[in-house]
């Protein structure tokens, strides 16, 4: 009864927001895929920015690091078992609708999405567009919806690069653009990294990825999804920011330690809570966003994507310092 509703609401929004019917035949692959969904075969994951000690650890084991461009949309995983959130959850009617539109406006693309499915691939997408990109940065875009594959899977592994990009050109389903990084150093990592991620055609900046190699990984647990080792760069926290007196409170164990707003803990927390803002935004619009009367709703499904995608950011963050945060971002927040 939840899928019938949720499908409806799919075929409602493309209707209303591009004033369009479209034939049964072009998507009823994909409302098929959505009933049926059940559990992914591998969990998507959370993607977090790097200790300085990640960069010593690829330099030590000597992994191949590839650099591909973060983009701005919603993260959508499809595969045999179903059609899934970022989060593992049954993806919404907003992300179905988008899947429909798009095999609506570009179908030759979806029937190659259909076909390496049906091959047994774990396709994670990103969706992505003029008219869904929470931090603006696809607003010239010359399509209203599109999508890249950024992750490959089969038998419940990922495949790692650089075969999953050969994979993904025989599919031939779209990638983002990445680049394989030499390295003489950590340092070294760390620096090219950087300035791949600040150049303005990466968008939100850069995700690295590498094989992930077991051994003394006690300490980047954070960064391992499966085989793969990954994390991500981005643009906004390249840029140093001027020093502000500001204080927020963090709590470990029974100490509280004040950390300025300009530390890097600070601003990756930030960096964090604008970007769930934004996504709020984009699905329920200014109106939404800017009424007072939203905020507890607003803080409390920030609060509970923070603890899912991100709970060693936020593990030792004092409550009601963290709601005070959130709180004063989403009354300033500005597209």
């Amino acid at each position: 009864m939840k899928d019938n509703q949720a499908i409806e609401k799919a075929l409602s929004f493309v209707k209303r927001k591009y004033n369009i019917i479209i034939k049964d035949e072009i998507f009823s692959w994909i409302v098929d895929i959505y009933k049926n969904s059940s559990k992914p075969l591998i969990n998507p994951y959370h993607i977090e920015n790097p200790v300085k000690y990640l960069y010593q650890y690829i330099f030590e084991h000597k992994i191949q690091i590839f650099a591909e461009y973060k983009y701005d949309g919603t993260h959508i995983q499809l595969s045999k078992a179903g059609i899934f959130k970022h989060s593992g959850d049954i993806a919404s009617p907003d992300q179905l609708g988008y899947l429909i539109y798009i095999a609506h406006d570009q179908p030759e693309l979806m029937n190659k999405v259909k076909e390496a499915i049906h091959n047994g691939y774990i396709l994670e997408c990103e969706v992505f567009g003029k008219d869904y990109t929470p931090r603006g940065f696809h607003k010239a875009y010359h399509r209203n919806l599109d999508l890249v594959v950024f992750e490959l899977g089969k038998d419940k592994s990922w495949i790692i690069p650089p075969e999953k990009y050969e994979i993904l050109y025989q599919l031939e389903l779209p990638s983002p653009q990445h680049y394989s990084v030499e390295y003489s150093s950590a340092e070294d990592l760390e620096k090219k990294l950087a300035s791949l991620a600040s150049m303005p055609e990466s968008f939100e900046g850069i995700v690295a990825k590498g094989k992930f190699i077991p051994n003394g990984h006690e300490l980047i647990l954070d960064y391992i999804k499966s085989n793969l080792l990954i994390f991500k760069v981005k643009k906004e926290l390249l840029f140093s920011k001027e020093e502000r007196k500001e204080t927020k409170a963090f709590k470990k164990k029974r100490e509280e330690i004040k950390i300025p707003s300009s530390s890097e803990n600070y601003s990756i927390l930030k960096s964090e809570i604008e970007n769930e803002i934004a996504k709020i935004y984009a699905e329920k619009g200014q109106e939404f966003v800017s009424n007072k009367s939203n905020i507890p709703v607003m803080l409390n499904e920030i609060i509970f994507n923070l603890r899912k995608s991100h709970p060693s950011l936020i593990s030792n963050i004092d409550q009601r310092e963290l709601k005070k945060l959130i709180a004063n971002l989403i009354l300033h927040y500005r597209v």
